[in-house]
């Protein structure tokens, strides 16, 4: 009895074995296709930045006016390859996506190893409200550029120093950029977000968490970069988007006080402006749209306000404004003479805010700051010759120039939100920075007038 139960046993083992193996042999197949999956995953989104890249690379031809109308097979990175083709509307083919009148569809495919297609496709039309800024960064400096906080930056980031990004910030790109680059390092934390198809760009390091990142084509992290995208901008105090020959390079605004303001230059003093016995500045002739305040007016307290009323208000002492609604009205503050500005409580300002140097003052004379805390939405330009501070709760639909090379810093910590517009620029002195330096190369392609903005009127990864 005893012998024929040691007989059973070797059956039921062996069925025990056999089960075993299939058991593994299942879970290994299922590992082994769902790390195929996640590779085909991976392989795939690559494919989507390709097309994307190709996208941002036919705006640009598109604004520089290029006689460009596609692209074919161009190479991305070490393993993928993009092709864009464009349909000038209107057009209404079997087969394609109709086009209305004054629109182009831009179709882009990306690969990766040869296979993983994958489309994008944007319909787009020239904005024609203005032209398209030459200088298109939501937020530059000739110094460091540091942001702690959350929020999102649409458009592209740039400063001659390090750039460095702490918390919860999200940077997309706007019309196609939202680039990050860096005259030194770059330094991210791992919970910034920022797009795949956009690049970053730094003269020395890039680091993202805790470890500093090789080159990589694919993901577009390009440390140690030589390219003239990452370049320091130019911020010699010239007052001309013009480069001199032999010149490369990126120049930071920079109004001329003759311009915006109506100032004389003192020939008795270089770099200075005339001044009456008083000591005020003389504006001969008198500017009806500009509106120059005393030395004396160097603060403003709610419940007293200022309006703006669509005029350039000249604050030679610099300004300070404190309590909740100080300003109203559209317009421009200009702080001079190395002063800045001070803004405190809440404020909704459709305002360009500017403190600035005079030529005599450069590099680095005076305090020229612009300060801003509590819950404050600004629709305009802020350019400070030296730094920018933002504190709080703060939305932007503007640019922020802090100029001074070596030390005009951007500080932003808070919850912020800042969209890249260039309306600023067509202030008084500004308007050259509208336009690519020598105005666009080409004389226009797919019928949209070069030099103007791009607008997307839908953007779809299909």
């Amino acid at each position: 009895m005893m012998r024929n139960r040691q007989g059973m046993a070797m059956p039921v083992v062996m069925s025990l074995i056999v089960i075993l193996v299939l058991i593994a042999m299942s879970v290994a197949s299922t590992g082994i296709a769902t790390l195929n999956l996640a590779g085909a995953n991976h392989l795939s989104r690559q494919s989507v930045f390709a097309a994307e890249a190709g996208l941002a690379a036919a705006f640009r031809e598109i604004i520089q006016g290029n006689a460009w109308t596609s692209y074919t097979n161009v190479a991305y990175g070490r393993e993928s390859r993009y092709s864009v083709q464009s349909i000038v509307g209107p057009s209404s083919v079997v087969g394609q996506p109709d086009v209305p009148a004054g629109a182009v569809y831009l179709l882009a495919t990306g690969t990766t190893r040869g296979r993983h297609a994958r489309r994008v496709g944007v319909l787009i039309e020239g904005a024609g409200s203005a032209p398209a800024a030459a200088y298109g960064y939501a937020i530059s400096t000739g110094g460091e550029l540091r942001m702690q906080g959350g929020g999102t930056v649409a458009g592209s980031l740039k400063s001659n120093q390090d750039l460095q990004l702490q918390g919860g910030i999200k940077v997309v790109p706007f019309q196609g950029s939202g680039r990050m680059l860096s005259g030194q390092d770059i330094d991210i934390s791992n919970g910034i977000k920022r797009d795949p198809s956009q690049d970053l760009r730094a003269r020395q390091q890039i680091s993202i968490g805790s470890g500093s990142e090789p080159p990589n084509p694919v993901k577009l992290i390009f440390p140690n970069d030589a390219t003239p995208d990452s370049a320091p901008f130019i911020a010699d105090g010239r007052f001309t988007n013009t480069l001199n020959v032999g010149e490369v390079g990126e120049i930071l605004p920079n109004p001329d006080p003759v311009v915006l303001l109506g100032l004389t230059p003192d020939p008795a003093v270089p770099g200075d402006y005339l001044k009456d016995l008083a000591g005020e500045y003389v504006m001969d002739p008198a500017r009806t749209d500009v509106v120059p305040h005393s030395l004396a007016d160097t603060a403003i307290s709610s419940p007293t306000s200022l309006n703006l009323a669509g005029k350039i208000h000249f604050f030679p002492g610099g300004i300070s404004f404190s309590g909740n609604g100080a300003v109203t009205g559209p317009g421009t503050i200009v702080a001079g003479a190395g002063k800045g500005i001070s803004i405190q409580g809440n404020h909704n300002l459709e305002a360009n805010l500017l403190a600035l140097r005079w030529p005599g003052q450069m590099p680095s004379g005076g305090n020229p700051t612009i300060t801003i805390q509590g819950n404050t939405d600004v629709k305009g330009l802020i350019l400070a010759h030296e730094d920018v501070d933002v504190q709080g709760n703060f939305h932007l639909t503007g640019m922020i120039v802090a100029y001074r090379p070596n030390g005009g810093d951007f500080d932003g910590q808070g919850n912020r939100g800042i969209t890249f517009d260039s309306s600023g620029l067509a202030l008084p002195g500004l308007q050259t920075w509208q336009t690519p330096p020598g105005g666009p190369v080409g004389g226009g392609t797919l019928g949209i007038t070069p030099g103007q903005p791009l607008k997307v009127l839908s953007w779809q990864r299909l």
